[in-house]
Protein backbone atom coordinates (compact mmCIF):
# COMPACT_ATOMS: atom_id res chain seq x y z
CA UNK A 1 0.00 0.00 0.00
CA UNK A 2 1.38 3.38 -0.96
CA UNK A 3 2.43 5.54 1.99
CA UNK A 4 1.98 9.29 1.99
CA UNK A 5 3.77 11.90 4.03
CA UNK A 6 1.55 13.15 6.84
CA UNK A 7 1.75 16.92 6.58
CA UNK A 8 -1.03 17.66 9.08
CA UNK A 9 1.26 17.88 12.18
CA UNK A 10 3.72 20.14 10.36
CA UNK A 11 0.86 22.35 9.12
CA UNK A 12 -0.59 22.64 12.63
CA UNK A 13 2.87 23.38 14.01
CA UNK A 14 3.40 26.21 11.52
CA UNK A 15 -0.07 27.64 12.20
CA UNK A 16 0.57 27.56 15.94
CA UNK A 17 3.96 29.19 15.43
CA UNK A 18 2.47 32.03 13.39
CA UNK A 19 -0.28 32.58 15.98
CA UNK A 20 2.27 32.69 18.83
CA UNK A 21 4.37 35.15 16.86
CA UNK A 22 1.35 37.38 16.23
CA UNK A 23 0.36 37.20 19.90
CA UNK A 24 3.80 38.27 21.08
CA UNK A 25 3.93 41.02 18.45
CA UNK A 26 0.56 42.27 19.75
CA UNK A 27 2.10 42.40 23.24
CA UNK A 28 4.98 44.48 21.81
CA UNK A 29 7.48 41.67 22.26
CA UNK A 30 9.74 40.18 19.54
CA UNK A 31 7.84 37.53 17.52
CA UNK A 32 10.86 35.21 17.77
CA UNK A 33 9.97 34.77 21.46
CA UNK A 34 6.63 33.39 20.29
CA UNK A 35 8.43 30.95 17.99
CA UNK A 36 10.36 29.49 20.94
CA UNK A 37 7.15 29.18 22.98
CA UNK A 38 5.38 27.49 20.05
CA UNK A 39 8.19 24.97 19.71
CA UNK A 40 8.01 24.09 23.40
CA UNK A 41 4.19 23.87 23.45
CA UNK A 42 3.74 21.86 20.24
CA UNK A 43 6.96 19.82 20.49
CA UNK A 44 7.48 16.28 21.78
CA UNK A 45 7.35 17.31 25.44
CA UNK A 46 4.17 19.38 24.88
CA UNK A 47 1.27 18.48 22.60
CA UNK A 48 3.51 16.16 20.60
CA UNK A 49 2.68 17.34 17.06
CA UNK A 50 6.31 16.63 16.15
CA UNK A 51 7.61 13.64 18.10
CA UNK A 52 10.34 12.26 15.82
CA UNK A 53 13.71 13.20 17.33
CA UNK A 54 15.42 12.89 13.96
CA UNK A 55 13.12 15.50 12.43
CA UNK A 56 13.69 17.78 15.44
CA UNK A 57 17.46 17.41 15.20
CA UNK A 58 17.29 18.16 11.46
CA UNK A 59 15.19 21.26 12.18
CA UNK A 60 17.70 22.36 14.79
CA UNK A 61 20.77 21.86 12.62
CA UNK A 62 19.26 23.59 9.59
CA UNK A 63 17.93 26.37 11.80
CA UNK A 64 21.34 27.04 13.34
CA UNK A 65 23.04 27.05 9.94
CA UNK A 66 20.67 29.47 8.26
CA UNK A 67 20.26 31.78 11.24
CA UNK A 68 23.98 32.25 11.75
CA UNK A 69 24.42 32.81 8.01
CA UNK A 70 21.72 35.52 8.12
CA UNK A 71 23.28 37.07 11.23
CA UNK A 72 26.67 37.15 9.49
CA UNK A 73 25.26 38.93 6.44
CA UNK A 74 23.97 41.77 8.64
CA UNK A 75 27.25 42.41 10.49
CA UNK A 76 29.51 45.05 8.99
CA UNK A 77 33.22 44.60 9.76
CA UNK A 78 33.94 48.10 8.44
CA UNK A 79 31.70 49.56 11.13
CA UNK A 80 33.25 47.14 13.62
CA UNK A 81 36.71 48.61 12.93
CA UNK A 82 35.61 51.92 14.44
CA UNK A 83 34.89 50.38 17.84
CA UNK A 84 36.92 47.19 17.76
CA UNK A 85 39.17 48.21 20.66
CA UNK A 86 36.21 48.72 22.98
CA UNK A 87 34.30 45.69 21.67
CA UNK A 88 37.22 43.24 21.76
CA UNK A 89 38.37 44.51 25.16
CA UNK A 90 34.90 44.17 26.67
CA UNK A 91 34.32 40.72 25.12
CA UNK A 92 37.70 39.41 26.32
CA UNK A 93 37.02 40.72 29.81
CA UNK A 94 33.57 39.08 29.83
CA UNK A 95 34.99 35.72 28.81
CA UNK A 96 37.84 35.83 31.33
CA UNK A 97 35.54 36.82 34.22
CA UNK A 98 32.89 34.23 33.26
CA UNK A 99 35.41 31.39 33.00
CA UNK A 100 37.12 32.43 36.24
CA UNK A 101 33.82 32.44 38.13
CA UNK A 102 32.88 29.02 36.75
CA UNK A 103 36.27 27.64 37.81
CA UNK A 104 35.61 28.95 41.33
CA UNK A 105 32.17 27.32 41.36
CA UNK A 106 33.79 24.09 40.16
CA UNK A 107 35.58 23.91 43.50
CA UNK A 108 32.22 24.06 45.32
CA UNK A 109 30.29 21.63 43.12
CA UNK A 110 33.18 19.28 42.33
CA UNK A 111 33.04 19.84 38.57
CA UNK A 112 35.84 18.90 36.23
CA UNK A 113 37.73 21.98 35.09
CA UNK A 114 36.87 21.15 31.43
CA UNK A 115 33.16 21.39 32.21
CA UNK A 116 33.68 24.62 34.17
CA UNK A 117 35.44 26.19 31.18
CA UNK A 118 32.56 25.11 28.94
CA UNK A 119 30.01 26.71 31.30
CA UNK A 120 32.09 29.89 31.34
CA UNK A 121 32.04 30.04 27.53
CA UNK A 122 28.26 29.49 27.47
CA UNK A 123 27.72 32.26 30.03
CA UNK A 124 29.86 34.72 28.05
CA UNK A 125 27.95 34.40 24.76
CA UNK A 126 24.97 36.67 24.13
CA UNK A 127 22.34 36.28 21.42
CA UNK A 128 23.12 38.37 18.36
CA UNK A 129 19.67 37.84 16.82
CA UNK A 130 17.73 38.63 20.02
CA UNK A 131 20.00 41.52 21.02
CA UNK A 132 19.74 43.25 17.65
CA UNK A 133 15.98 42.71 17.51
CA UNK A 134 15.16 44.14 20.94
CA UNK A 135 17.52 47.08 20.41
CA UNK A 136 15.74 47.79 17.13
CA UNK A 137 12.31 47.51 18.78
CA UNK A 138 13.18 50.11 21.45
CA UNK A 139 14.87 52.46 18.97
CA UNK A 140 18.40 52.02 20.32
CA UNK A 141 19.99 50.08 17.45
CA UNK A 142 21.36 53.16 15.62
CA UNK A 143 22.39 54.97 18.79
CA UNK A 144 25.72 54.80 20.59
CA UNK A 145 24.28 52.14 22.88
CA UNK A 146 23.26 50.01 19.90
CA UNK A 147 26.60 50.38 18.14
CA UNK A 148 28.45 49.44 21.31
CA UNK A 149 26.24 46.38 21.92
CA UNK A 150 26.51 45.19 18.30
CA UNK A 151 30.30 45.61 18.41
CA UNK A 152 30.52 43.40 21.50
CA UNK A 153 28.20 40.85 19.84
CA UNK A 154 30.48 40.66 16.79
CA UNK A 155 33.53 40.19 19.03
CA UNK A 156 31.74 37.41 20.93
CA UNK A 157 30.72 35.68 17.70
CA UNK A 158 34.29 35.77 16.42
CA UNK A 159 35.52 34.38 19.75
CA UNK A 160 33.49 31.22 19.13
CA UNK A 161 36.24 29.95 16.81
CA UNK A 162 38.85 29.56 19.59
CA UNK A 163 36.12 28.42 21.99
CA UNK A 164 35.22 25.47 19.76
CA UNK A 165 38.88 24.54 19.36
CA UNK A 166 39.37 24.64 23.14
CA UNK A 167 36.26 22.51 23.82
CA UNK A 168 37.32 19.86 21.31
CA UNK A 169 40.86 19.88 22.69
CA UNK A 170 39.73 19.59 26.31
CA UNK A 171 37.44 16.64 25.58
CA UNK A 172 40.14 14.46 23.98
CA UNK A 173 40.25 10.90 25.36
CA UNK A 174 44.04 10.91 25.12
CA UNK A 175 44.38 13.92 27.42
CA UNK A 176 44.93 17.58 26.69
CA UNK A 177 47.85 18.24 24.34
CA UNK A 178 48.64 21.81 25.37
CA UNK A 179 51.17 22.44 22.59
CA UNK A 180 48.83 21.21 19.83
CA UNK A 181 45.93 23.18 21.35
CA UNK A 182 47.94 26.41 21.45
CA UNK A 183 49.10 25.85 17.85
CA UNK A 184 45.51 25.41 16.65
CA UNK A 185 44.43 28.52 18.57
CA UNK A 186 47.26 30.57 17.03
CA UNK A 187 46.31 29.41 13.53
CA UNK A 188 42.62 30.13 14.12
CA UNK A 189 43.30 33.63 15.46
CA UNK A 190 45.63 34.37 12.54
CA UNK A 191 43.02 33.20 10.01
CA UNK A 192 40.32 35.29 11.70
CA UNK A 193 42.54 38.39 11.81
CA UNK A 194 43.41 37.96 8.13
CA UNK A 195 39.75 37.50 7.20
CA UNK A 196 38.72 40.61 9.13
CA UNK A 197 41.51 42.67 7.57
CA UNK A 198 40.67 41.46 4.06
CA UNK A 199 36.93 42.08 4.37
CA UNK A 200 37.24 45.46 6.12
CA UNK A 201 39.89 47.07 3.92
CA UNK A 202 39.04 50.06 1.73
CA UNK A 203 39.28 48.09 -1.49
CA UNK A 204 35.88 46.56 -2.04
CA UNK A 205 35.38 42.78 -2.14
CA UNK A 206 33.18 41.38 -4.92
CA UNK A 207 31.35 38.09 -5.17
CA UNK A 208 32.82 36.02 -8.02
CA UNK A 209 29.43 35.65 -9.80
CA UNK A 210 28.10 39.18 -9.29
CA UNK A 211 27.33 39.73 -13.00
CA UNK A 212 25.01 36.74 -13.03
CA UNK A 213 23.30 37.96 -9.86
CA UNK A 214 22.62 41.35 -11.41
CA UNK A 215 21.26 39.75 -14.57
CA UNK A 216 19.28 36.96 -12.90
CA UNK A 217 17.96 38.24 -9.58
CA UNK A 218 16.17 34.95 -8.85
CA UNK A 219 19.54 33.27 -8.43
CA UNK A 220 20.50 35.41 -5.42
CA UNK A 221 18.63 33.43 -2.71
CA UNK A 222 19.84 30.14 -4.17
CA UNK A 223 23.42 31.44 -4.33
CA UNK A 224 23.19 32.64 -0.71
CA UNK A 225 22.04 29.24 0.52
CA UNK A 226 24.73 27.54 -1.57
CA UNK A 227 27.42 29.71 0.05
CA UNK A 228 25.95 28.88 3.47
CA UNK A 229 26.21 25.14 2.79
CA UNK A 230 29.71 25.45 1.28
CA UNK A 231 30.96 27.36 4.32
CA UNK A 232 29.41 24.78 6.65
CA UNK A 233 30.98 21.89 4.69
CA UNK A 234 34.46 23.46 4.75
CA UNK A 235 34.26 24.17 8.47
CA UNK A 236 33.07 20.63 9.13
CA UNK A 237 35.96 19.22 7.08
CA UNK A 238 38.36 21.21 9.27
CA UNK A 239 36.80 19.51 12.34
CA UNK A 240 35.12 22.72 13.43
CA UNK A 241 31.41 23.39 13.82
CA UNK A 242 29.41 23.50 10.57
CA UNK A 243 27.42 26.38 12.07
CA UNK A 244 30.62 28.38 12.46
CA UNK A 245 31.35 27.92 8.76
CA UNK A 246 27.87 29.15 7.90
CA UNK A 247 28.42 32.26 10.05
CA UNK A 248 31.77 33.05 8.38
CA UNK A 249 30.17 32.55 4.95
CA UNK A 250 27.47 35.04 5.93
CA UNK A 251 30.13 37.41 7.22
CA UNK A 252 31.86 37.16 3.84
CA UNK A 253 28.65 37.87 1.89
CA UNK A 254 27.71 40.71 4.23
CA UNK A 255 30.97 42.56 3.60
CA UNK A 256 31.01 42.43 -0.19
CA UNK A 257 29.70 45.04 -2.60
CA UNK A 258 26.74 42.76 -3.31
CA UNK A 259 25.64 42.83 0.33
CA UNK A 260 22.52 44.94 -0.26
CA UNK A 261 21.51 42.81 -3.25
CA UNK A 262 21.88 39.55 -1.34
CA UNK A 263 20.08 40.82 1.77
CA UNK A 264 17.24 42.21 -0.33
CA UNK A 265 16.96 38.95 -2.28
CA UNK A 266 16.86 36.91 0.93
CA UNK A 267 14.18 39.03 2.61
CA UNK A 268 11.26 36.83 1.41
CA UNK A 269 12.80 33.71 2.96
CA UNK A 270 14.73 35.32 5.83
CA UNK A 271 11.75 35.38 8.19
CA UNK A 272 11.11 31.70 7.49
CA UNK A 273 14.76 30.84 8.15
CA UNK A 274 14.85 32.77 11.43
CA UNK A 275 11.55 31.21 12.50
CA UNK A 276 12.98 27.76 11.79
CA UNK A 277 15.87 28.30 14.19
CA UNK A 278 13.89 29.64 17.13
CA UNK A 279 11.18 27.03 16.58
CA UNK A 280 13.88 24.34 16.71
CA UNK A 281 15.15 25.73 20.02
CA UNK A 282 11.64 25.46 21.43
CA UNK A 283 11.24 21.92 20.08
CA UNK A 284 14.34 20.88 22.01
CA UNK A 285 13.04 22.22 25.34
CA UNK A 286 12.00 19.31 27.57
CA UNK A 287 8.95 20.64 29.43
CA UNK A 288 8.62 17.68 31.88
CA UNK A 289 12.30 18.05 32.73
CA UNK A 290 11.88 21.82 33.27
CA UNK A 291 8.80 21.32 35.45
CA UNK A 292 10.58 18.67 37.52
CA UNK A 293 13.63 20.91 38.01
CA UNK A 294 11.73 24.21 37.88
CA UNK A 295 13.40 25.68 40.97
CA UNK A 296 16.88 24.91 39.64
CA UNK A 297 16.10 26.29 36.18
CA UNK A 298 14.58 29.53 37.55
CA UNK A 299 17.54 29.96 39.89
CA UNK A 300 19.95 29.51 36.98
CA UNK A 301 18.02 32.03 34.85
CA UNK A 302 18.10 34.64 37.63
CA UNK A 303 21.79 33.89 38.19
CA UNK A 304 22.54 34.29 34.46
CA UNK A 305 20.66 37.59 34.12
CA UNK A 306 22.11 39.17 37.24
CA UNK A 307 25.66 37.91 36.76
CA UNK A 308 25.82 38.64 33.04
CA UNK A 309 24.39 42.14 33.51
CA UNK A 310 26.96 42.97 36.19
CA UNK A 311 29.84 41.50 34.18
CA UNK A 312 28.79 43.31 31.00
CA UNK A 313 28.32 46.68 32.69
CA UNK A 314 31.63 46.43 34.57
CA UNK A 315 33.47 45.29 31.43
CA UNK A 316 32.09 48.16 29.34
CA UNK A 317 32.84 50.69 32.06
CA UNK A 318 36.38 49.30 32.38
CA UNK A 319 37.07 49.89 28.67
CA UNK A 320 35.86 53.47 28.97
CA UNK A 321 32.17 53.54 28.01
CA UNK A 322 29.85 56.06 29.63
CA UNK A 323 27.52 54.87 32.39
CA UNK A 324 24.24 55.02 30.40
CA UNK A 325 25.69 53.16 27.41
CA UNK A 326 27.36 50.55 29.60
CA UNK A 327 24.19 50.06 31.66
CA UNK A 328 21.73 49.60 28.79
CA UNK A 329 24.12 47.65 26.55
CA UNK A 330 25.09 45.40 29.46
CA UNK A 331 21.47 44.51 30.20
CA UNK A 332 20.71 44.05 26.48
CA UNK A 333 23.46 41.39 26.31
CA UNK A 334 22.41 39.52 29.46
CA UNK A 335 20.73 36.57 27.71
CA UNK A 336 22.56 33.44 26.50
CA UNK A 337 22.89 33.26 22.74
CA UNK A 338 22.53 30.89 19.82
CA UNK A 339 26.24 30.10 19.67
CA UNK A 340 25.92 28.63 23.17
CA UNK A 341 23.57 26.10 21.59
CA UNK A 342 26.32 25.27 19.07
CA UNK A 343 28.84 24.88 21.91
CA UNK A 344 26.50 22.54 23.80
CA UNK A 345 26.06 20.35 20.71
CA UNK A 346 29.84 20.15 20.31
CA UNK A 347 30.30 19.38 24.02
CA UNK A 348 27.73 16.55 23.90
CA UNK A 349 29.18 15.01 20.72
CA UNK A 350 32.63 15.05 22.35
CA UNK A 351 31.22 13.64 25.63
CA UNK A 352 32.27 16.67 27.65
CA UNK A 353 28.76 16.97 29.13
CA UNK A 354 25.85 14.54 29.34
CA UNK A 355 22.32 14.74 27.98
CA UNK A 356 20.89 16.00 31.29
CA UNK A 357 23.35 18.91 31.36
CA UNK A 358 22.43 19.71 27.75
CA UNK A 359 18.73 19.79 28.69
CA UNK A 360 19.50 22.35 31.38
CA UNK A 361 21.61 24.44 28.96
CA UNK A 362 18.92 24.39 26.25
CA UNK A 363 16.20 25.32 28.77
CA UNK A 364 18.25 28.24 30.12
CA UNK A 365 19.10 29.43 26.58
CA UNK A 366 15.44 29.37 25.51
CA UNK A 367 14.03 30.98 28.68
CA UNK A 368 16.64 33.74 28.84
CA UNK A 369 15.85 34.58 25.21
CA UNK A 370 12.14 34.71 26.07
CA UNK A 371 12.65 36.92 29.14
CA UNK A 372 15.32 39.16 27.58
CA UNK A 373 12.94 41.93 26.31
CA UNK A 374 11.35 42.22 29.76
CA UNK A 375 14.79 42.32 31.40
CA UNK A 376 15.94 45.17 29.15
CA UNK A 377 12.69 47.08 29.74
CA UNK A 378 13.27 46.73 33.48
CA UNK A 379 16.81 48.09 33.01
CA UNK A 380 15.53 51.11 31.09
CA UNK A 381 13.03 51.94 33.81
CA UNK A 382 15.58 51.42 36.57
CA UNK A 383 17.91 53.80 34.79
CA UNK A 384 15.14 56.38 34.40
CA UNK A 385 14.23 56.52 38.11
CA UNK A 386 16.40 57.65 40.99
CA UNK A 387 15.98 55.70 44.19
CA UNK A 388 16.53 57.34 47.55
CA UNK A 389 18.74 55.48 50.06
CA UNK A 390 15.79 54.87 52.40
CA UNK A 391 13.41 53.68 49.69
CA UNK A 392 12.41 50.03 49.89
CA UNK A 393 12.35 47.59 46.99
CA UNK A 394 8.55 47.43 46.96
CA UNK A 395 8.23 51.20 46.68
CA UNK A 396 10.86 51.33 43.93
CA UNK A 397 9.14 48.61 41.88
CA UNK A 398 5.78 50.35 42.38
CA UNK A 399 7.26 53.54 40.91
CA UNK A 400 8.88 51.65 38.02
CA UNK A 401 5.65 49.92 36.98
CA UNK A 402 3.37 52.82 37.98
CA UNK A 403 1.83 53.28 34.52
CA UNK A 404 0.99 49.59 34.16
CA UNK A 405 -0.45 49.55 37.68
CA UNK A 406 -2.60 52.61 36.96
CA UNK A 407 -3.84 51.04 33.71
CA UNK A 408 -4.58 47.74 35.48
CA UNK A 409 -6.49 49.54 38.25
CA UNK A 410 -8.41 51.56 35.66
CA UNK A 411 -9.39 48.47 33.71
CA UNK A 412 -10.21 46.60 36.91
CA UNK A 413 -12.38 49.51 38.06
CA UNK A 414 -14.19 49.57 34.75
CA UNK A 415 -14.73 45.83 34.93
CA UNK A 416 -16.06 46.09 38.50
CA UNK A 417 -18.35 48.99 37.64
CA UNK A 418 -19.57 47.17 34.54
CA UNK A 419 -20.19 44.04 36.59
CA UNK A 420 -22.04 46.03 39.25
CA UNK A 421 -24.28 47.67 36.65
CA UNK A 422 -24.94 44.28 35.07
CA UNK A 423 -25.91 42.77 38.45
CA UNK A 424 -28.12 45.78 39.26
CA UNK A 425 -29.79 45.55 35.86
CA UNK A 426 -30.41 41.82 36.23
CA UNK A 427 -31.68 42.30 39.79
CA UNK A 428 -34.03 45.09 38.74
CA UNK A 429 -35.36 43.08 35.82
CA UNK A 430 -35.94 40.06 38.05
CA UNK A 431 -37.72 42.22 40.66
CA UNK A 432 -40.01 43.75 38.02
CA UNK A 433 -40.80 40.31 36.63
CA UNK A 434 -41.74 39.02 40.10
CA UNK A 435 -43.98 42.06 40.81
CA UNK A 436 -45.70 41.61 37.44
CA UNK A 437 -46.23 37.94 38.13
CA UNK A 438 -47.76 38.67 41.54
CA UNK A 439 -49.96 41.39 40.10
CA UNK A 440 -51.21 39.35 37.13
CA UNK A 441 -51.65 35.92 38.66
CA UNK A 442 -51.05 35.97 42.40
CA UNK A 443 -54.40 34.12 43.31
CA UNK A 444 -55.91 33.94 39.82
CA UNK A 445 -58.61 36.60 40.48
CA UNK A 446 -57.33 39.58 38.49
CA UNK A 447 -56.59 37.44 35.51
CA UNK A 448 -60.05 35.86 35.67
CA UNK A 449 -61.73 39.25 35.84
CA UNK A 450 -59.77 40.50 32.91
CA UNK A 451 -60.78 37.49 30.84
CA UNK A 452 -64.54 38.02 31.30
CA UNK A 453 -66.47 39.67 28.48
CA UNK A 454 -68.51 42.79 29.16
CA UNK A 455 -72.03 41.90 30.22
CA UNK A 456 -71.35 38.26 30.85
CA UNK A 457 -72.45 36.68 34.11
CA UNK A 458 -69.93 35.44 36.61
Amino acid sequence: MEEHLNLAPIALLLIGTVLCGLLLAGLRQPPLVGYIIAGAVFGPSGLGLIADRQIIDTFAELGVLVLLFVVGTHLSLRAFKNIYRTAVGAAMLQILVSVSLMLLLAQLFDWQYQRAIFYGFVLALSSTAVGIKILEDIGELRTETGRCAVGVLIAQDLAVVPMLIIIVGLSSDEGVDVAALLLKLAIAVAVLATLIWWLSRRQRVHLPFRHLLVRYADLAPVAALALCVIGAAISNALELSASLGAFIAGLYVGNTTERALMIRAMEPIQSLLVMMFFLSIGLLVDLPFVSTHLGTVLLLIAFVFLLNSVINVVALRTVGERWRIAFLAGFALAQIGEFAFVLSQTAVSNRLIGEEAQRVVVAVIALTMIASPLWLELARRLHAVRATPSEGLGSLLARIWRDEGRLLRLRSGRAVRGGTRLVESLSGGLDRALRSARHDGGDGEPAAKASRKPGSSP
